[in-house]
């Protein structure tokens, strides 16, 4: 059963699990225990395809990155944690919009 992703209402990712005739359209809402999430398009992972980074333009312990170093400075060890990052970040007026040019 592949694993399909989703954002909810306030814009943290989630991943649920569907048979492929079940799955959701890219964009539809459903109920899934009791929170409401919206399919957004997953992106296929290729094994060795991304390499894992720091991000130099980020605050230092930024609390919305999912890993820090050492240093205070953020990193990413999947496409996953960009996008989910990215989503969660674009979605903040108090926040600098962040794109990802992977």
């Amino acid at each position: 059963m592949p694993e399909y992703e989703f954002f909810n209402e306030d814009g943290e990712y989630r991943a649920v699990f569907f048979h492929m005739a079940d799955a959701p359209t890219v964009g539809q809402i459903i109920d899934h225990e009791g929170e409401s999430l919206r399919r957004v398009a997953s992106s296929p992972t290729i094994k060795g395809g991304f390499k894992p980074f720091s991000s130099m333009s980020q605050a230092l312990w930024d609390p919305d990155a999912p890993n820090h170093d050492s240093k205070g400075v953020p990193y990413y060890s999947s496409e996953r944690d960009v996008r989910h990052y990215i989503e969660k970040n674009n979605n903040n007026p108090c926040k600098k919009k962040q794109v990802w040019d992977g």
